[in-house]
């Protein structure tokens, strides 16, 4: 693909990354073998690491999809796409054995949206959505129905997520006003002590929580979307940007 753009720059760095992988692991790709490299191979990946040094000629490794089967491609979908892509392998492995099925697109943020609003929609979310952060196109139906619909996985994306901050802000700013916020000379020892006020407050914090949902369910029942459902969204985000898919 980087080549048919012409982005030169691109194609340089990954000829650059194919000369820093392990020569074992090139030889293994190559051989089609899922196990680790046999004696024979580690000799050969000796030898070559040695030829290469000696010749100082640079050669990128091409990954060649017909030679290659053992080392599958990827192909990430819905449980509807995964079904028919397995159905379709099954029916002729030898032409399509090349790709492996992987369940769980990013709709999934869709319905983590849809889970967060169904669990805290009730407790007045959809009202501070709507109201408060003056969003009125998050309608009930656009959680639900219409999520994949005219953008409607951006807005509710958005609304989770800010409004999981407000919730988490509106709670610092009470325990800002409580009795186990740490005094001037907590703060002060703290101060001496790390360098920061970060150990007690949070510290503090997290104490004022856990008194707080022992003491009061709706606080228990508010917690979640700060401590649950918002920072599980930010992660899952965050997961696919970086390209990893770990939290």
């Amino acid at each position: 693909m980087a080549v048919a753009m012409n982005c030169s720059d691109i194609v340089d760095l990954f000829n650059k990354h194919s000369l820093s992988i392990d020569s074992s692991v090139v030889i293994a790709m190559q051989s089609g073998n899922t196990d680790s490299p046999t004696a024979d191979q580690s000799e050969m990946a000796h030898d070559t690491e040695r030829s290469r040094s000696t010749s100082d000629v640079s050669r990128p490794f091409v990954y060649k999809r017909s030679t290659c089967k053992e080392f599958p491609t990827a192909v990430v979908g819905d449980v509807g796409t995964c079904k028919n892509n397995r159905s379709v392998k099954n029916r002729d492995s030898s032409t399509y054995g090349w790709s492996m099925e992987v369940p769980g697109d990013m709709h999934a943020k869709g319905y983590l949206c849809e889970a967060a609003f169904k669990a805290m929609g009730v407790g007045g979310f959809h009202k501070v959505v709507n109201d408060v952060m003056k969003r009125p196109k998050p309608t009930k139906e656009t959680f639900k129905k219409r999520k994949f619909q005219e953008q409607n996985l951006n807005r509710i994306k958005e609304s989770v997520r800010d409004g999981s901050r407000a919730y988490g802000m509106a709670a610092v700013a009470e325990f800002h006003k409580s009795v186990d916020f740490p005094n001037s000379e907590d703060l002060l020892k703290s101060l001496h002590k790390f360098g920061d006020h970060n150990c007690i407050v949070l510290r503090n914090f997290k104490n004022w929580l856990s008194e707080s949902a022992e003491s009061s369910a709706k606080h228990k029942y508010n917690q979640q979307l700060f401590t649950l459902f918002g920072p599980l969204l930010e992660m899952f985000i965050t997961a696919g940007k970086n390209g990893d898919g770990q939290l």
